[in-house]
């Protein structure tokens, strides 16, 4: 484990299925699904996507989309730089979504 706080959201565009490890204080919850409709709507018509997001409140929010699968990450860390963030990402798809078709970041 790298001690990082990482929670995800991963779905399929396909049949609307989804797993999901989240479960944070209404607020946290609020501000990420907010942030992820509206990633959602920026990368709706492509192919694939990746997109890091940094918050107001020290969350990190991360969109990945390829062959209609779709991953959210919210990484909530204070004082957290990007290259850690890409790190933990890269480990977590290695480690939960290697079979997913998830190309590393």
């Amino acid at each position: 484990s790298s001690g990082i706080n990482a929670e995800w959201h991963y779905g399929r565009d396909d049949n609307l299925a989804y797993i999901s490890t989240l479960h944070n204080p209404p607020y946290v919850a609020t501000v990420f699904m907010r942030i992820v409709c509206e990633l959602v709507s920026d990368i709706r018509h492509k192919r694939t996507a990746d997109v890091l997001v940094k918050t107001n409140h020290d969350m990190w929010i991360s969109a990945r989309k390829s062959s209609g699968r779709l991953l959210f990450t919210l990484i909530l860390q204070k004082n957290t730089s990007i290259i850690t963030v890409v790190e933990e990402l890269k480990r977590l798809s290695a480690q939960m979504f290697c079979r997913s078709y998830f190309t590393p970041v």
